[in-house]
């Protein structure tokens, strides 16, 4: 993965897409150049942006540079220089030294560094989580919360009823304990029918595949209740919030929330837990409105959206082209989900590959999102970008796209915008 690159090191390649470049740990590599591209490509801005050493459009560069071949990356210049003399590289060293900011850490316990557009409107980066053992990579990449933490993760493959109450529960408070004063929304399990009936030994043909995240948990209340529970019982812990995976319709968000409910006044902590929902599904975005009547805060779940919404299952090669995040009917269901929050009041935020590619964040702060949970390598990238971003701009951007009828008339908006916003002269 590049993100796990050791450094220091360049990377040469035939082409570096946003969405990568978001994932990489730019500490360890300090520069790059493509075969593709050329000084307005998105890539390239990208790198403007982090003020990152690039050069692009260099055709058949990565054909001739063998993987360890010492090269000197000159942004300013445009050069690449395969194999230079000693003197040389002691020469750039020293300017990339003199140029690079000093990579950020921060204490558990430290607040985390604030992000700002331009123009002054605050965004909330947060950080999705499966393992415990990631939390310090959460805390030095300044993330402000756990936005996703993927409680599905801790079954680790052994039956869910072996992970038991007290387990969870220390589990959790460690959670809590580990990231200080940040606020963490856990995510009940999202699991489907499959693993459960095996787990539980029941018979493959009553296995159904379409039951999944909350539809799951009510239709096998023992397990939903337990963990409930089980998340009650370590909330003092910290700032901790309930999130149920999968919503497709109120009912189901008022039995979860039922079942919730009893629990918590059975363990004396009524209230003490603000409960979410997951929008993964068009009928859940379609039915934002009516949603968040009954949630305390929405996080959109564009991976499971998309594929919902354009019917493609996203781990199907075949079917790559049809995944279209910047298809006009995802855009228009991200707008109704965030209006519908915003009438009622409630947090929205956006968790996802959607949420980490910095082609997308301005698009997204545009349509009125202000919270965002990604993985946490992709945290000060999207720090970065966020604040060259005006969200006066942004607004009239995601304006003009919603207008736009295809993903490509789409995507050739945004790429102008982002062009036109790094020719720009800043006041």
């Amino acid at each position: 993965l590049l993100r796990d690159v050791d450094g220091p090191a360049v990377l040469i390649a035939d082409e570096l897409t946003a969405s990568l470049a978001a994932q990489m740990d730019w500490s360890r590599v300090l520069g790059f150049a493509t075969d593709a591209g050329g000084r307005t490509h998105h890539t390239a801005i990208l790198a403007r942006s982090l003020k990152v050493p690039a050069v692009v459009g260099l055709r058949e560069l990565s054909g001739k540079v063998s993987p360890g071949t010492p090269v000197i990356i000159d942004g300013t210049t445009g050069t690449v220089t395969i194999d230079p003399a000693s003197a040389d590289i002691d020469a750039a060293q020293r300017r990339a030294h003199r140029r690079r900011p000093a990579p950020g850490a921060f204490d558990g316990h430290d607040a985390p560094p604030t992000t700002q557009t331009a123009d002054g409107v605050a965004i909330r980066l947060e950080a999705n989580l499966e393992r415990l053992d990631d939390v310090p990579a959460v805390v030095e990449a300044g993330a402000e919360g756990i936005g996703l933490f993927r409680s599905e993760f801790l079954l680790a493959g052994q039956p869910v009823e072996r992970l038991t109450e007290d387990q969870q529960t220390e589990i959790y408070r460690d959670l809590l304990t580990a990231v200080g004063a940040r606020r963490v929304t856990v995510r009940t399990f999202d699991l489907d029918e499959r693993p459960l009936a095996r787990w539980a030994g029941r018979d493959r043909r009553e296995q159904r595949a379409g039951r999944r995240g909350v539809r799951l948990g009510l239709a096998h209340p023992a397990v939903l209740r337990t963990q409930l529970r089980a998340l009650l019982r370590a909330a003092p812990a910290g700032q901790l919030r309930v999130m149920f995976p999968f919503v497709t319709s109120v009912e189901e968000m008022r039995q979860a929330v039922a079942i919730l409910d009893h629990e918590a006044h059975d363990l004396g902590r009524a209230g003490a837990v603000p409960v979410g929902a997951m929008v993964e599904v068009p009928s859940a975005a379609l039915a934002a409105d009516l949603l968040a009547r009954e949630a305390a805060f929405f996080t959109v779940g564009t991976n499971d959206l998309i594929q919902y919404t354009l019917a493609v299952d996203r781990t199907d090669e075949r079917l790559s082209d049809f995944y279209e995040p910047l298809h006009p009917a995802v855009l228009r269901l991200l707008r109704l989900v965030r209006r519908a929050a915003a009438r009622r009041r409630i947090d929205a935020s956006v968790c996802g590959e959607m949420a980490s590619d910095p082609a997308m964040i301005a698009l997204l702060i545009g349509l009125g999102f202000r919270e965002f949970s990604m993985t946490p390598s992709a945290i000060p990238v999207a720090r970065r970008l966020i604040r060259d971003v005006r969200a006066s701009e942004a607004r009239r951007t995601a304006s003009a796209a919603l207008r736009l009828a295809t993903a490509a008339e789409i995507e050739q908006h945004l790429f102008d915008a982002l062009a036109a916003g790094h020719r720009a002269p800043r006041a």
